[in-house]
């Protein structure tokens, strides 16, 4: 999809940051753990650049809201504002309506 030429520098580019800006940065704050992963326990790169998607068919990338959906999509929560919807959705149970009785 891109070209070779451009691949590479974008990969020299990076290397150079690392060696620099981010070694610093890392100097003086260090990362909180030695590696970062989604909510499905997916590893989650420090950046992500074109070199990433070099091999990828454009096709494939999709644009947001289109198949293949790979932007993610979340359901929208409305509620009163006391954290139920936000509860519910990490423990995949209902959320009690605002003035509802419970037994």
């Amino acid at each position: 999809m891109f070209d070779p030429d451009a691949i590479e520098r974008m990969r020299a580019m990076q290397r150079d940051w690392e060696a620099n800006e981010l070694r610093e940065f890392l100097e003086r704050q260090p990362e909180s753990r030695p590696e970062y992963r989604t909510g499905s326990l997916l590893p989650v790169e420090r950046v992500y650049t074109p070199v990433d998607v070099a091999d990828t068919a454009l096709e494939a990338l999709g644009l947001p809201g289109r198949y293949p959906f790979t932007r993610g999509r979340t359901r929208p929560c409305t509620g009163d504002g006391s954290g139920r919807c936000g509860r519910s959705r990490a423990t995949g149970r209902e959320a009690i309506p605002t003035g509802a009785f419970t037994t």
